[in-house]
């Protein structure tokens, strides 16, 4: 069941798109997510380095050093390899919308997968990664890069609205929950009034895609075509979310890229230089 679940989320980031080189999530909430996630640790990213994988695909391979374990079995005083896909090597540049990036030195809470190949990502990408941030009077807070967590909530399908945690209380909840010692109730969220959130600054928008310290680059060309394999996950109406984030793009006045619907597909695309068409 696990595995069906962490497929449908990530068949949900693939097929949705909004402006601003972001993604629409179905985002669960928190307690789902602890469940779902392999590990989840609070961490110190130090430092990243860009590879090309078995597969030929460009990954970036983030290291942190572990402060303390929450779930799984990542023990605290160790470092560990997270890998992402995405990062820019040899005249060669990969971009995933909606992927985890982390700043040397910043800590972050991380929920984390433990995928078939044996390699650490960040559990649902974006959804998976929140920042330690300070916010006043709120103190340390907890919050996602909010530029690319955009959706709708699993459970209503009303528009998610990201909000801040405060941070120690959100980490005893995780703790809490993966021990089954306290209720489900989340009372960690704080008013954006009483938290300034503070977005990464980590992408040069408009027509740029992103840029990878000194290395920028753009779409080969002003069009792009989705197409979608794999069976839709259940309870969303995949494809015309599809329609809906495709048309909220192009409507945006901000962007240079037309997207379009290509429909369907029983092939994979496992070619990481043509995934996209």
């Amino acid at each position: 069941m696990r595995k069906l679940r962490r497929f449908a989320v990530a068949a949900v980031v693939v097929c949705l798109t909004v402006p601003a080189f972001a993604v629409t999530y179905v985002v669960p909430p928190d307690r789902e997510m602890v469940q779902l996630a392999d590990a989840i640790f609070v961490a110190t990213a130090a430092d990243s380095r860009v590879e090309i994988n078995a597969t030929g695909a460009i990954v970036t391979v983030h290291e942190l050093e572990i402060g303390r374990s929450l779930k799984g079995d990542f023990s605290a005083g160790t470092t560990i390899r997270l890998t992402e896909r995405g990062g820019a090597i040899g005249g060669r540049a990969s971009f995933v919308p909606g992927g985890a990036h982390y700043a040397k030195g910043a800590r972050y809470l991380v929920f984390a997968t433990v995928e078939l190949d044996g390699n650490v990502r960040t559990w649902g990408m974006a959804l998976g990664q929140f920042r330690f941030v300070t916010a006043g009077a709120a103190g340390e807070i907890l919050v996602r890069p909010t530029d690319d967590v955009r959706g709708l909530t699993a459970e209503s399908g009303a528009v998610h609205v990201e909000r801040p945690r405060h941070a120690a209380r959100f980490i005893e909840y995780v703790a809490g929950i993966v021990a089954q010692t306290v209720a489900p109730d989340e009372t960690y969220f704080l008013a954006s009034a009483d938290a300034a959130l503070v977005p990464e600054a980590d992408a040069t928008r408009d027509s740029y895609l992103t840029s990878y310290g000194a290395v920028k680059f753009r779409w080969s060309t002003p069009s792009a075509t989705f197409r979608t394999y794999g069976a839709p996950p259940s309870g969303v109406d995949a494809p015309a979310a599809l329609d809906a984030g495709i048309a909220a793009w192009n409507s945006d006045p901000n962007t240079s890229i037309t997207l379009s619907n290509g429909g369907w597909t029983t092939t994979a695309n496992t070619d990481p230089d043509t995934a996209d068409s």
